[in-house]
């Protein structure tokens, strides 16, 4: 568009606003704001009429009739729209307590994401405001992921993400040059495209084919794209990473320390190795958590540290890993390898063994060497006495001294900081062979070695924490926000209907939550009670501001130990190198753009990390499914509802759900006073949350990640 053409549409915008402005309350519509305009270009008037309706700057109310976004009272904020087709809008600036319900005759064409304007219309509702969306600022997913299938009238693109609807038609449904390429249950990118009239259904256009789909690799590529997971690194970006020389500061030599890295089986990125030694006083030992110096070789406004902050964080996917860093980095010069000098940055602590308590902290640059690489299965089975853990001189003695002061360090903090008990048992996907493929799942439970290695991590995050406040040095906090009462309550009803107590846990106090969830019954509903917890919980995040961290109980909490893999912790470490250096790190007007920025990173990496797990693990699934139709799976009742049950496998780490006209025996009615699903035919047969249920698959939908399942 040239000059002359902007200025037209401007000064043709500038008149539209102009006649509104001067219309009575109700407003004008469109075709009497053309009439007062006169003889105008008719593409103009167009193109400007709606683009101030899409900028929000003209509001179109109730019989057609427009008003200027200053004469009404209006809100932005994100949608989130449900299957049923209402929705709920997050206020974003925290004006309105609470979200706004959305009818579905109010939602405009708004899908989960959009940034919205939106109207109060009833905020007298005893269950909460409700609002009408008046325009869309921004789409929240212009382009998409989706496998592309047959509809009824054509091709049609079903989207990964489950925000979006369940299929949207293909504007060029029966051209098949429109498929670029694609075919029948391929991934594509796609577009969202306005329907062919106003206020018409959207549908898609293929941008590009992305993989076949049905494979892990194919999986992984279309989530990676959907997710903006970032690719592998360029020759380009890598030129230079091999002669990488450290900067230089004055170290201490720690070398003759005999210290231990404990990590996962796989892992090659070792960031952190734990030292021990006694203290000079009696009933006294020093700590040592010596975490790679990796803000030595990337400093702030480097390449390297320009690409880390742009990737944020090591993205862990099942069968996939993208690094923050450089494998030239993450595992060779920063990776603390058995029997290799290698540059730290060590938080050596004194502590009292008796208590627990830290009598004084020192940080230093330092030079170490790792006396012997450990598994976290190793460690575990020489804290239990099992044979087949070969270690080497005095470091088995060094791992029981290790774990009894970890166990006094964890009791010490359950005691005074009422830590929140939570501890799930993770299903992990596995995956190998060429090409790669899902060969089994793997249950995960927290371990007396996970726990060892966590008490010092968690240790050495709060010294630094201190340091970082103490000597005003511009850093990230670790913060996580106490939860909404309302969300308290919810939960403690949840967990009443699942212990099936007549009387939902009072939560008055952090004490009586803690304790709570210290005496949870077995494994099953142990798990499903903690994923109702955590579901009432708010994100933790990244923040300038030390606010506090509910779950851990602590005041001043930062992250420090994992710059490998979290650019929070590396900024944490270059800013301290700064300081040590005697030169000025970041301020804090350079640090807010990036608090947002990982902040952001670090929830798409989540979302992420969940839809590829739930996937894969559904392909799994279909494959025993496809071997053995009959096979029975125990459930869980995670929720009774009038549609049907939700459902959470164990086995599988997966939810579910059985639609009630799958209930056999009778007629089926939801019971809201015992929030249960129960048979009409009488005979006390019900099913409400808890309840073990035996079903067998009834189908599976990889692509938007559902499972319904019917009872045995």
């Amino acid at each position: 568009m040239d000059t002359n053409q902007t200025a037209n549409l401007e000064r043709m915008r500038k008149q539209i606003l102009d006649v509104i402005s001067s219309s009575p309350s109700g407003g004008f519509r469109r075709v009497e704001v053309r009439r007062h305009l006169g003889h105008v270009d008719e593409a103009y008037f167009k193109r400007s009429f709606q683009s101030l309706v899409a900028d929000g700057s003209l509001v179109k109310k109730r019989g057609g009739r427009y008003v200027t976004k200053e004469s009404v009272s209006l809100i932005r904020g994100v949608i989130k729209v449900h299957s049923k087709g209402f929705g709920f809008v997050q206020v974003e600036d925290g004006s309105v307590s609470g979200d706004i319900f959305i009818p579905p005759s109010a939602t405009g064409g708004a899908l989960s994401g959009d940034e919205v304007l939106i109207e109060i219309v009833d905020s007298d509702d005893p269950r909460g405001a409700s609002g009408v969306v008046k325009s869309i600022l921004r789409r929240g997913h212009e382009e998409f992921v989706a496998c592309l299938r047959p509809g009824s009238e054509g091709y049609e693109v079903c989207p990964l993400r489950k925000e979006l609807p369940g299929s949207l038609p293909l504007v060029d449904a029966h051209d098949q040059e429109a498929l670029r390429g694609a075919k029948e249950s391929d991934w594509v990118l796609a577009r969202l495209v306005p329907g062919r009239r106003e206020n018409s259904p959207m549908m898609a256009e293929i941008v590009r084919r992305i993989s076949k789909s049905g494979s892990v690799t194919g999986d992984l590529n279309a989530l990676a794209k959907e997710y903006d997971l970032p690719k592998p690194f360029t020759h380009a970006e890598l030129r230079g990473v091999e002669d990488l020389e450290p900067l230089t500061i004055p170290r201490e030599d720690m070398t003759s320390l005999m210290m231990v890295t404990i990590d996962p089986v796989d892992a090659k990125d070792l960031d952190d190795a734990i030292s021990y030694q006694p203290g000079e006083v009696p009933g006294q030992c020093v700590v040592g958590v010596h975490i790679a110096d990796v803000a030595c070789y990337v400093t702030p406004g480097s390449k390297l540290d320009k690409l880390a902050q742009t990737r944020g964080f090591t993205s862990y996917l099942p069968g996939r890993t993208m690094p923050m860093l450089p494998g030239e980095l993450t595992s060779d010069k920063c990776s603390l390898r058995e029997g290799q000098v290698r540059l730290a940055h060590s938080v050596m602590m004194t502590i009292e063994e008796s208590t627990g308590v830290v009598l004084s902290t020192r940080r230093v640059h330092s030079l170490i060497k790792v006396r012997q690489r450990l598994s976290f299965e190793e460690v575990e089975r020489h804290l239990h006495g099992k044979p087949g853990v070969t270690l080497s001189e005095g470091v088995g003695e060094m791992l029981d001294r290790l774990a009894g002061l970890a166990q006094t360090l964890r009791n010490r903090r359950s005691e005074q900081d009422l830590f929140m008990p939570i501890s799930l048992t993770e299903v992990r996907v596995l995956c190998g062979g060429k090409p790669v493929r899902v060969v089994g799942l793997r249950r995960v439970e927290p371990t007396i070695a996970h726990e060892l290695v966590e008490e010092y991590m968690i240790l050495a995050n709060v010294q630094v924490a201190h340091e970082l406040l103490d000597r005003g040095i511009a850093g990230f906090f670790r913060v996580h926000n106490d939860p909404d009462e309302r969300l308290l309550s919810e939960f403690a009803m949840q967990s009443s209907m699942i212990l099936q107590r007549k009387k939902p846990p009072q939560f008055k106090t952090r004490k009586a939550l803690v304790g709570f969830l210290r005496q949870l019954p077995g494994q099953a509903l142990h798990d499903l009670l903690y994923f109702s917890f955590l579901r009432c919980l708010p994100r933790a995040s990244y923040s300038l501001e030390c606010t506090g961290h509910f779950g851990l109980g602590k005041i001043e909490y930062c992250h420090f130990t994992s710059p490998i893999r979290r650019y929070p912790d590396l900024l944490v470490h270059q800013q301290l190198l700064a300081r040590d250096l005697g030169q000025h790190g970041r301020d804090e007007q350079a640090l807010y753009a990036i608090e947002t920025a990982v902040n952001a990173l670090e929830q798409n990496l989540d979302q992420a990390g969940f839809a590829a797990s739930d996937r894969l693990k559904l392909r799994y699934l279909s494959s025993i499914h496809e071997e053995s139709p009959s096979t029975l799976h125990e459930a869980l009742v995670v929720r009774a509802m009038a549609a049907g049950l939700s459902l959470y496998l164990p086995e599988f780490g997966l939810m579910g759900f059985i639609e009630r006209e799958q209930l056999r025996g009778g007629v089926w009615r939801y019971e809201a006073h015992q929030f249960a699903l129960v048979n009409q035919r009488g005979g006390g047969q019900r099913y409400r949350c808890g309840d073990t249920i035996y079903v067998r698959v009834r189908s599976i939908d990889v692509v938007r990640g559902e499972l319904n399942l019917r009872p045995m």
